[in-house]
């Protein structure tokens, strides 16, 4: 009997744009941190010599991030009457897809009906840009099905905090935001600054000299 651990970890994915006018443009960055996947966006718009990348990166006009999730899953086989402790599993089925030639290698789909599992062992082969995944999928010579119990691991989500400083001297001056998404923390940020009725509560919410932005990954029951 199979048992598949399905986990989770976080992912950034951010764009830069120079906005320079010049044809290469728009940069991706890929991370578990949203520092690593700017950096990454940052080197792909060094490659064109312009000297603001670095600034860029760190500009909200210029590079936004979107949070996402990974998923991996381990498949692991016992005896019937040796199963580990499978509280909370769910029936599922496991398909194992094992492509051949020079790029051989073995890959798992776990669905709730066999056809789910068989299409997600193909989609995980077609990550290797292999040209016959759903093929295999569908040849019992080279893909397996069998029931199986799936664990499946907490799901994280992103909380985004921002501070807001108007820094004009005023006693009154620092704004919290929090929220889903790096755009709901600047509103909430600025929304508070608007009570000072200071009229740049919105422009300072996407300048990095008045805003910084942190995030922080929360688990189920964190």
């Amino acid at each position: 009997m199979s048992v598949v651990r399905r986990t989770y970890s976080p992912l950034f994915r951010c764009t830069l744009y120079k906005n320079d006018g010049s044809r290469k443009d728009g940069f991706e960055g890929v991370g578990g941190t949203i520092e690593d996947a700017i950096n990454q966006a940052v080197a792909g718009c060094h490659s064109t010599n312009n000297p603001y990348c670095s600034q860029y990166g760190n500009d909200p006009n210029h590079t936004t991030c979107k949070f996402d999730v990974a998923a991996s899953e381990a498949v692991t086989e016992y005896d019937a009457d040796k199963l580990p402790d499978i509280t909370g599993a769910v029936s599922a089925y496991t398909c194992s897809l094992k492509s051949s030639g020079a790029r051989a290698a073995t890959y798992y789909g776990t669905g709730a009906s066999e056809q789910d599992a068989r299409t997600a062992a193909a989609n995980s082969c077609n990550k290797d840009n292999l040209f016959n995944c759903l093929d295999l999928s569908k040849n019992p010579d080279y893909t397996t099905c069998g029931g199986s119990y799936l664990i499946d691991g907490p799901r994280p989500s992103m909380l985004w905090s921002c501070s807001l400083y108007k820094n004009d001297g005023s006693r009154r001056d620092g704004f919290e935001g929090q929220g889903d998404s790096i755009d709901e923390a600047r509103n909430k940020a600025a929304a508070v600054c608007k009570s000072t009725n200071n009229p740049y509560c919105d422009a300072y919410a996407k300048d990095p000299a008045h805003t910084k932005c942190a995030t922080k990954v929360v688990y189920p029951g964190q």
